[in-house]
């Protein structure tokens, strides 16, 4: 998934960021289940439930591994918020006590109302912050990720696996929908939707870029030559060298994090990959 180049008539007017009609199979029905709120594109309730945690768990050890003073100044430099606001806004997030003194203060007050007037201005004086983020959680996180690289959520189906086997259960088969089997589609459709066939967009001379995180679309107008490709990518942002060899490989993936010489990691997006030197 993430950017291919396709090579279309220079005529072509399909409209951007819809998905070509022959990428789109008409036999898909949703499973049965999914209208009695038991299935969730081929997951259970308890999948999902699961799923979430173990991106939230991710989050966090990502984060643990952006915290450091490198990566905090990259950061700062490009307005990137940390921790991330979904840990910040997550209510059961643990955070910093207020110091014992003034605690004790509070306990001591008898009447209710007077000990929560000096809770609420002690919170005032002492904020509650997210407790630190560091190597021990990060590694705790890779630990149940099985290696996989945190980033762009890359580990959270490991980590997903990862706690079912820790509980005894069978990862392929827990949190799975019993009717669909996890693809979330209706059985009694599939094999019409399976012997269906995709058709491509035609063929020619002109030069267009393709977003393959759905079934694909393209995004960008129709160029009559490579420099004119070349220069558009450009133009949005991308380096030369990266656009370059975008069009020699034909295809880039969404991302991809390239570790740095100080231990952290640059997320890198779709055609910027191709600058790394990796194929």
């Amino acid at each position: 998934m993430g950017r291919e180049l396709r090579r279309v008539p220079l005529d072509f007017a399909w409209p951007l960021q819809k998905v070509w009609s022959g990428f789109l199979n008409p036999h898909w029905r949703p499973c049965p289940e999914q209208a009695a709120n038991n299935c969730h594109g081929g997951s259970t309730s308890a999948g999902k439930w699961l799923d979430a945690l173990a991106r939230l768990i991710g989050l966090v050890g990502e984060e643990g591994a952006e915290n450091t003073p490198a990566a905090r100044e990259r950061m700062e430099r490009s307005g990137r918020v940390y921790p991330h606001p979904w840990l910040q806004e997550w209510t059961m997030a643990p955070r910093t006590e207020l110091p014992a003194e003034v605690w004790a203060t509070i306990q001591a007050e008898p009447d209710n109302s007077q000990r929560y007037r000096l809770y609420q201005r002690a919170r005032q004086q002492h904020p509650a912050t997210l407790l630190n983020l560091d190597s021990e959680i990060t590694e705790l996180v890779q630990g149940l990720a099985g290696g996989e690289p945190l980033g762009l959520g890359q580990a959270s189906h490991a980590i997903f696996r990862g706690l079912t086997r820790a509980a005894g259960v069978d990862p392929e088969s827990w949190g799975v929908c019993k009717v669909c089997k996890g693809d979330g589609m209706d059985p009694a459709a599939r094999d019409a939707y399976e012997a269906w066939q995709s058709e491509p967009p035609p063929t020619g001379e002109g030069w267009q870029l393709w977003e393959t995180t759905s079934e694909g679309a393209p995004i960008s107008p129709v160029f009559a030559t490579e420099v004119e490709f070349v220069d558009y990518l450009i133009g949005e942002g991308y380096s030369r060298g990266a656009a370059e060899e975008f069009v020699r490989r034909g295809w880039a993936p969404t991302g991809m994090g390239v570790r740095n010489e100080d231990g952290t990691t640059t997320m890198l997006r779709d055609i910027e990959t191709c600058g790394t030197g990796e194929s």
